[in-house]
Parts: structure tokens; sequence; C-alpha cells
């Protein structure tokens, strides 16, 4: 695959109207050799009874992502705004609609979303800036989805909405540590009944289609059995867990993601965390005394009190403060850039810089991303 796309990347630079060089071409097969299920029969065992589904396999690709233009950053994460001038995707939009319908009817309505508790880049500015999407997506700003939703009579958008992230405990080496579990799958399922799993993430690069290549599989049950919904089966009023839509297992699960955190936080000091609202509070939390280490029996006894790996996703961390990375790092630079012609950089920056001189940190900026096309164009 690597070797493909280096090659469509020089070809579309410096081939592409000669036509001694050919296109790379998949191979060719019969169809006797695409339907050949002899394989599948090795490893499915005997006694499975076949179930029929729909399926259907989804595909977006464009001139940007075959090489004519080739960018890579890795940003697997909930950045959804509306009404703003960067942020092009509707997924925030079409969350916060359908919430307010069921607002509206009074109707039980679920989303649980699951995200990686902490960016996965090295640099402190990257992972400030990727943070700064995504606290504004979720509960940072008028804009946010949490916002609008109380700004509409959606007192708590937490009936209907809930974020997560996933966490793991073990002894190392004598000692208690804990590692967050990075959540990279692009999966949803609605209804325990259609199931949308692929390469595509909810934020621009994925959701444009004139951007990042990305491809879905689409799986959709046709055939059904009973079970329950909303806590019921066949009109008879009897709970279940297996039930995700249910009161009664909304409150179980996020009951154990909270009791879950709070032992995390409580033998850890983990971050990120809802008990940090500023910058300046980070290190005082952290030098605070472990559980793991003033009674690491008792913190031993907590941790097996941990059900899972599921944890609540702290959408108050750094409430308080500005996330974005200052304005003289790359990263803080970009964002300039990015909202230059509309302002909106973030309300407090903006009480905080002149007009004149926001130009100049953005002239600045741009210099070298010019400096550096000019380069690679001659």
């Amino acid at each position: 695959m690597e070797y493909s796309q280096a090659h469509f990347l020089v070809f579309a630079d410096k081939y592409r109207f000669n036509d001694f060089y050919p296109y790379l071409l998949p191979k060719t097969c019969d169809d006797d050799e695409v339907f050949d299920t002899s394989f599948l029969r090795s490893i499915l065992p005997d006694d499975r009874p076949p179930i029929r589904i729909d399926a259907q396999c989804v595909r977006s690709a464009s001139f940007w992502s075959y090489g004519i233009r080739t960018v890579e950053r890795s940003n697997q994460f909930f950045v959804t705004i509306p009404n703003d001038s960067a942020i092009k995707n509707h997924i925030g939009d079409a969350i916060y609609r359908r919430i307010m319908r069921a607002h509206a009817n009074k109707e039980k309505f679920r989303i649980h979303i699951l995200l990686a508790l902490l960016p996965g880049f090295s640099n402190a500015n990257t992972i400030q800036a990727v943070l700064h999407f995504i606290m504004r997506s979720i509960n940072k700003g008028e804009m946010s989805l949490y916002q609008r939703l109380k700004q509409n009579g959606v007192s708590n958008p937490e009936d209907y909405i809930t974020f997560y992230g996933m966490r793991n405990w073990d002894i190392l080496m004598g000692s208690l540590v804990t590692e967050i579990i990075y959540v990279h799958s692009k999966l949803m399922i609605v209804d325990d009944r259609m199931c949308i799993c692929g390469s595509t993430n909810i934020n621009d690069r994925s959701l444009q289609g004139s951007r990042d290549s990305e491809i879905c599989l689409v799986v959709n049950d046709i055939e059904m059995i009973d079970s329950y919904l909303n806590g019921r089966i066949k009109n008879e009023d009897e709970s279940n867990l297996d039930d995700p839509c249910s009161d009664e297992f909304y409150q179980y699960f996020r009951r154990i993601a909270q009791q879950n955190t709070e032992i995390y936080e409580e033998v850890f000091n983990s971050l990120l965390t809802n008990q940090v609202r500023r910058f300046i509070d980070v290190e005082a939390y952290e030098k605070r005394s472990k559980l793991k280490e003033t009674d690491p029996k008792k913190a031993y006894d907590k941790c097996k009190k941990i059900q899972g790996f599921i944890v609540e996703f702290p959408i108050e961390y750094l409430a308080d403060d500005i996330i974005m990375p200052k304005w003289n790092t790359s990263e803080g630079c970009f964002l300039l850039l990015l909202y230059n012609h509309t302002m909106t950089y973030f309300p407090l920056y903006k009480e905080k810089l002149f007009p004149s001189i926001h130009f100049i940190f953005c002239f600045t900026g741009i210099v070298p991303v010019l400096l550096w096309t000019y380069s690679k164009e001659n």
C-alpha cells in the first residue's frame, strides 16, 4: 500500500501527462476466485446457522487524497462545531437536532460516545490544539453541543448524550500502574440493528468527502429475534440491562463509569480530570498524595473494585482556562491563521489582542508556510 501511494504521488507530480508510464492497477482474477468460500467454511463451525444481512461498502476519495497535494495529520477525535468558519462537517448539528426532537416529543434517546482520553501526540502544543477543538465541540463555548442544548431548554444534556474513555490498571514491578486505552476504532452501532465500521473519523478530514480517502462498511440486520427495547419485550414491563436505551441500563452504565473514574483519580491522580479546571491547578493535582503510595494495600483493594475499562470523559477539564497553545508556537500560529478572517480565535484572546497585533502574528506565521510551499514547487 505504501509503495502504491508513493507511486501515485510521483506519477501525479511528474508523469501525469506521459503515456509511457502506466497507472498501477489491481490484480485481475476470475469470478470463481472472487466467490470462493472454502476458506470461510474452514474457519467457521459447521453448526453455525447462516444469517442474512444487508451490507454496503462506502468509499470517498478525490484528487487531494491521491497525492496532488499530500498532507497527513492524525486527528481521530470528536471535532464538529456548527456555524464555524473552520469546521465544515455537520455531525454536531445533526446530533443537536435529533436530541431536540427527542426532548420536544418526550421520548427516550441515548447516545454513548467513546473517545481517546488524551490525543495521541508527543508534542504538548499539538495536544492542546486538538483538545481545544474537542472541548469546543462538546462543552466549551456557546456553539458547543452541550451549551446549545442548554440554551434551548435541555437543562441536562447528559440525559441524552454522554462521553466516555477507557483506562486499565495492573501491577508492574511490584507497583500499581495505570494507562489509558487509546480508542482508535471508527465504529457506530444504531439500535443494535445497523453498524457502520471503517476508517472515517468525526472530523473534516474524513467527512468533507474531498480530502482523506475513506472506506466504511454499512451492515444492517434484516433477520430479527425477540429482544428488549426500552426495557420491554412483547409489551411486558420487565427491565433488562441488555437494552441500552432503558433508564436502568443508562444509569448503571454511567454509575460504573463514575465509580471507575473516582478510583483512578484517588489511587493514581490520573489525568485528564474534571478536578483540574485551570492550568495552574495541574501541578498541585499531580503533587497531591496518591493512595498507591500512601497505602498500597488499600489502593489495590480499590482497584479490584474497578469494573471493565470504561471511565468518564473529562468534559470540564480546563473549563476555566484557555486550552489553545500560545500564539508564538507553530500550532498557535496555525490556528491564528485559521481564524484570522473571522477573529474567532478564542474569546479570551480576542479581548487581549488588538487587531493590528493579531494581523502581525498571522503574517509572521504565514511567511514560513509560503516559503516552504514555494521551495517545494520549484
